[in-house]
């Protein structure tokens, strides 16, 4: 990522800018209860495993916008392959199993976010298939979403950010102080959840404990509403380079880790 291409793309999104973004996210992440994450003691001993995972690993999947079906077979999976089921994306996680609107295409849900800022496989659906019919763990790389329905069907910010493995804005000397309402981003978010995202972004939460002791040259990215004065005048008395954009900047800048 190009720092002269940031501060650019931040120029084009500022407070003064009516543009607004029109990336559609679907908020369809609907957890499963826990009586039906369903951990089954595998009864089919004579699996084979692919070469790339003959070593030990636990697997810990977790469901984005599957369908009742779908999600029983990543039960029997998770039977079968030892593997453990969850509705929570945290930092034990190793696959997203994402539904598919075409071939290595899925939509952008919450999971997949969350996926992304902790560099993590997303992963069709049709690999939990195809492991299934052939008994064996297949190499999940070939399987790896590329892009979403949104921003990009061929962007591979999944990929980067798995294979980078270092928070986004980590290089950059930026802080990020979460100041747009709640229920925005089409009620996909709570302020708290993209508090965790910037943290996880690698940049410096601006909170009002930490405020004064923000370095000068730390650049200032306000996540904030159109067109908010409330909100400029809030920060007018720092010296900071600021800018105002809203969250979505942030948001595709994460999804396409760059």
């Amino acid at each position: 990522m190009e720092t002269n291409n940031k501060l650019f793309f931040l120029n084009q999104i500022t407070l003064d800018s009516k543009q607004v973004s029109n990336t559609n996210y679907q908020n369809s992440d609907i957890d499963i209860s826990d009586s039906e994450i369903i951990e089954r003691k595998s009864s089919i001993s004579n699996l084979s495993l692919s070469k790339s995972h003959k070593s030990l690993r636990t697997l810990v999947l977790v469901c984005s916008s599957l369908t009742r079906q779908q999600t029983s077979q990543v039960e029997l999976f998770c039977s079968r392959f030892s593997a453990r089921l969850s509705n929570q994306i945290d930092e034990t996680t190793t696959h997203l199993i994402a539904s598919e609107v075409e071939q290595r295409v899925c939509c952008l849900t919450k999971k997949v976010f969350f996926a992304v800022a902790y560099h993590q496989y997303v992963i069709g659906y049709q690999w939990i298939e195809e492991c299934l019919n052939k008994q064996c763990l297949l190499n999940e790389d070939s399987y790896e979403i590329l892009g979403d329905a949104s921003l990009s069907s061929e962007h591979n910010g999944m990929n980067r950010s798995r294979l980078i493995h270092q928070p986004i804005f980590q290089s950059y000397s930026y802080s990020i102080p979460v100041q747009c309402s709640i229920g925005s981003q089409q009620g996909m978010f709570t302020r708290q959840e993209l508090e965790q995202l910037v943290q996880l972004s690698g940049a410096i939460l601006l909170k009002e404990h930490n405020r004064q002791a923000l370095d000068i040259n730390t650049t200032i990215i306000v996540l904030c509403d159109d067109d908010d004065k409330m909100v400029v005048k809030k920060y007018h008395d720092l010296k900071n380079k600021i800018y105002y954009v809203i969250p979505e900047f942030f948001l595709d800048s994460l999804i396409l880790y760059e």
